[in-house]
């Protein structure tokens, strides 16, 4: 087994990557979905990866034991398939093409970009929120499972159910 620091490293290196990679896909929710639809479409967007990661860990916990391979490999075909799909098979809406190429639009500064940011409170709210919600859920879920194992002595099995109480 490798050390358990370097698997702690590699499981937070992972998490900031996919949490890196999940920003694009947020940002084109609003170049694919009209203005009315935005708010709904990113509650079911949300809800979605809900229903998708209760799914998961229920079907990781059934072939955790003999197939743990298996689950990795799964995963890594999962995400990647996922992102070629967004990547090659979403596009922008054709109207707001034409809009763009009608307007070029200088690129902001980063410092007039975090100026913007930090002026409208909600936004502030959202991101600081978020940030925190991601922190304690990352901290906390590679020692999820070892804390039903040695503390409460469950199987390890069953400490994958521990799992979904972070993501309920």
């Amino acid at each position: 087994h490798p050390p358990f620091w370097l698997m702690i490293a590699i499981v937070t290196l992972g998490g900031i990557f996919l949490f890196t990679a999940l920003g694009p896909y947020v940002a084109l929710l609003a170049d694919i979905t009209p203005y009315s639809q935005r708010g709904r479409a990113g509650g079911l967007t949300a809800l979605s990866g809900v229903v998708g990661a209760v799914a998961f860990t229920l079907l990781s916990n059934q072939l955790w034991e003999k197939h743990q391979g298996v689950v990795f490999v799964a995963t890594a075909i999962g995400v990647a398939r996922s992102m070629l799909v967004v990547a090659f098979g979403v596009q922008e809406a054709h109207e707001l093409e034409l809009i763009r190429s009608e307007k070029p639009v200088e690129k902001p500064r980063l410092s007039d970009s975090l100026k913007g940011i930090a002026s409208y409170r909600p936004l502030v709210l959202y991101m600081v929120a978020m940030g925190v919600y991601w922190l304690g859920a990352g901290a906390a879920a590679p020692f999820i499972t070892r804390f039903g194992v040695e503390e409460l002595g469950i199987s390890q099995d069953t400490s994958f159910l521990l799992l979904l109480v972070i993501v309920l």
